[in-house]
């Protein structure tokens, strides 16, 4: 039943969210390639550098004219570039919120509830399908971004040329960092996971909560019940983790030490998290179970 669950959530979705992703990846390709023809024609009719900065372009009248266009386009296309990554990001947020209010607290959660599964099962579904476009929303953000930067790379390759002193003084930073925080990489990616996680199931427990209070103006008290979880949560989380890490941080100093400490930090955040996940699944599901406050 989970599986049938998830696939109605992710078709259901996949109408607004699938398009957007893709019309991120191609106003990032054609950013790209606007760019690369600018800087080809800025190199073929380019008749100098005047003494303000400014291109000064060679005699051809349908060069400069073809310039000023691509200019302006590629100017266009990468605000848009921009535009459309924060509003991808954005969606994913405000649809899953929406889609979890409108089918537990509206009218909609008459027929939820009608529906021969469980209240963990409804629950795990936001949850899921939440996670799963988020990685994706990411993972085209990342590769919109590496479309992007690779074609500037391959357009203009010396604005990534660094001196040999930078070079070797960064290399050295690199391995300075690896060999005290390298062994850390593995406990760091587990916390950002077990974060975002507890981050989401804090989102439904407050928009329950807020829903459970009233009946009337829930974006408010809903906005006012996220906003007071979830400093009270961090403020418990960040003492609890000053005071779980105090014999780690009275060692003395040393690499091994510090690399020590910060594996126990991202340790005891990692719990936390986990914890803070597990008590926000189950206040929501008490709430949908017994305090249901439908519109």
């Amino acid at each position: 039943m989970f599986a049938k669950c998830l696939k109605h959530e992710m078709k259901a979705t996949a109408r607004v969210l699938l398009p957007l992703l893709i019309c991120m990846v191609a106003v990032s390709i054609a950013a790209t390639l606007s760019l690369g023809g600018l800087l080809s024609l800025e190199s073929a009719y380019m008749g100098g550098i005047t003494d303000s900065g400014e291109i000064e372009m060679a005699p051809s009248q349908n060069g400069g004219t073809l310039y000023g266009i691509l200019d302006a386009l590629t100017t266009l296309l990468v605000i848009a570039f921009f535009v459309v990554l924060i509003i991808a990001v954005v969606s994913v947020f405000v649809l899953m919120v929406r889609r979890f209010y409108t089918s537990f607290f509206t009218d909609e959660g008459y027929l939820t509830f009608t529906l021969p599964v469980t209240v963990d099962c409804h629950i795990l579904t936001k949850a899921v399908s939440m996670i799963i476009w988020n990685v994706a929303s990411y993972a085209a953000m990342g590769f919109s971004i590496f479309i992007f930067v690779l074609g500037i790379f391959w357009s203009i390759p010396e604005a990534f040329e660094i001196d040999e002193y930078t070079k070797l003084y960064i290399n050295q930073a690199l391995d300075r960092f690896g060999d005290i925080f390298g062994s850390t990489v593995i406990f760091g990616i587990l916390q950002m996971i077990a974060s975002n996680i507890a981050s989401f199931m804090l989102l439904y427990f407050s928009i329950s909560v807020g829903c459970m209070l009233t009946k009337k103006h829930r974006f408010i008290v809903c906005a006012a019940c996220v906003f007071v979880i979830s400093g009270v949560v961090s403020e418990i989380m960040a003492i609890a983790t000053e005071l779980l890490s105090v014999p780690f941080q009275n060692m003395g100093y040393s690499e091994e030490n510090v690399k020590l400490l910060a594996m126990a930090v991202m340790l005891i955040s990692t719990v936390l998290y986990i914890v803070q996940g597990v008590g926000c699944y189950f206040g929501t599901r008490w709430i949908l179970k017994n305090k249901i406050n439908l519109e």
